[in-house]
């Protein structure tokens, strides 16, 4: 028969070992100078700033977003070249991401990409 004793130490030591690191996971999420809203701003600000200083949106890879710019980009007015979506810095093509599949039918995809 094992030594029951035993056994509950082990637990008993493997749960402490977790919950010390969920202190130490909380400990870190609340010294850190920036909140989630902070990250965000930081994010998104530098990208709109770009788009109201005339920056292309590409040059910003904004292309690289999950969602498809292009509504947005209309709805803002922003000018921009469809052709030059999936070209690099250099001119190079860098890809088309695949589409993403929603639901049950590869049909029904997050991207409505224009070509």
């Amino acid at each position: 028969m094992p030594n029951m004793e035993s056994s509950a130490d082990r637990v008993v030591a493997a749960l402490h070992t977790v919950d010390e690191k969920v202190n130490a996971m909380r400990d870190q999420r609340l010294n850190d100078p920036d909140s989630f809203g902070d990250k965000i701003f930081k994010s998104v600000v530098p990208t709109l700033a770009g788009l109201v200083l005339g920056y292309d949106p590409w040059a910003l890879g904004m292309q690289m977003h999950q969602v498809d710019v292009e509504p947005l980009l209309d709805k803002m007015g922003v000018e921009y070249d469809p052709a030059a979506k999936y070209l690099g810095r250099n001119g190079k093509y860098i890809g088309k991401p695949e589409s993403a599949v929603v639901n049950c039918c590869p049909t029904d995809t997050i991207y409505d990409i224009r070509e």
